[in-house]
């Protein structure tokens, strides 16, 4: 009898250890699974597979925002600069990053406060593109925003995601890897 508890025992050990093996496996392959691509007139991203366009995204070109968690979203705003502007006119990325933030995006009188973390630059077959990391305070709500800045033929394109702060604490890879997808294809 003690024999056949024993069996018995070591059988669930298995099927409860192959059943987290494959848990796992399953997760890991969800998470790896290719996220679609928005492409507009020239220039394309990739986005979360749940999210969806906004109808009326205001100022912006184009938006996505998740339907089950509004204050989860994505979008890009481009705007006519001078032809002969290159982006590194504007400077290197943490100087940029730092303009965008004292300039823009910090509103104390209404209770927003903006840090930059990161600011690097990468190389896109069309020139720099500007990648940056903000944590946002606004009220007692903390949220994290990852834009990417273009300037390709006189178009500055501003790439934004923003999220809750513990959302992008999460998957911040799957974020960086949205941020990364962003890219002008042609000047036009």
């Amino acid at each position: 009898m003690v024999a056949i508890a024993r069996t018995r025992a070591r059988w669930l050990t298995r099927i409860g250890l192959g059943f987290a093996i494959a848990s796992l496996l399953l997760l890991t392959a969800c998470q790896t699974l290719a996220l679609p691509i928005y492409q507009g007139a020239n220039w394309q991203f990739a986005y979360p597979p749940a999210w969806v366009a906004v109808e009326e995204p205001g100022p912006a070109t184009i938006a996505f925002r998740d339907p089950l968690s509004p204050d989860r979203n994505l979008s890009l705003l481009i705007s006519p600069v001078p032809a002969t502007s290159q982006l590194t006119d504007l400077g290197d990325p943490p100087t940029v990053g730092y303009t965008l933030q004292t300039q823009w995006l910090n509103q104390p009188d209404r209770g927003r406060q903006v840090e930059l973390l990161t600011a690097e630059q990468q190389e896109t077959a069309l020139g720099p593109a500007y990648l940056l990391e903000y944590a946002v305070q606004i009220g007692q709500q903390a949220r994290h925003d990852l834009a990417a800045i273009a300037l390709v033929q006189g178009q500055l394109y501003t790439f934004v995601i923003s999220l809750p702060a513990r959302e992008f604490e999460q998957q911040p890879q799957r974020y960086r890897e949205i941020l990364r997808s962003f890219q002008v294809l042609s000047s036009r």
